[in-house]
């Protein structure tokens, strides 16, 4: 009875092992698919947290954006600056305290003038796929 009950164990242990091994093999490849995260391009990206919007909007990595669209998320109160790209990636970025700014306007038409010189406090990245990169 022992050794049926070690040989179940041991088919247990090698079942889990091969299930885990799929999963890596899975999850490598869709890395090797273009899902790899550039840590550089991330750690460039978090430099301009605490400086003003303005300096992330001239950086020549980000200023080929194809529209620029201050959001509202309640009505009338300025979230963000949306950056839409040619290759269906957008890039939101946010503030959390208004010095310049006065981030309610019940006509949506604020100063963008005075929004890119708010601290960027944010960076969210999303792709077509739904990915998901947030920079604090």
């Amino acid at each position: 009875m022992k050794n049926r009950s070690k040989i179940k164990t041991n088919y247990d242990l090698l079942f889990k092992f091969f299930v885990l091994m799929i999963f890596a093999i899975l999850s490598c490849r869709s890395l090797s698919e273009g899902e790899i995260i550039d840590i550089d391009e991330i750690l460039l990206e978090k430099k301009f947290i605490g400086k003003p919007i303005i300096n992330f909007l001239q950086n020549s990595d980000y200023n080929n954006y194809q529209s620029l669209t201050i959001s509202s998320d309640k009505p009338g109160y300025a979230s963000s600056i949306i950056l839409d790209f040619e290759n269906e990636t957008t890039i939101e970025l946010f503030t959390n305290e208004y010095k310049f700014l006065k981030p309610f306007n019940k006509d949506l038409n604020w100063d963008l003038n005075l929004f890119k010189k708010e601290k960027l406090d944010r960076i969210q990245i999303q792709n077509i796929k739904g990915d998901l990169i947030i920079i604090k």
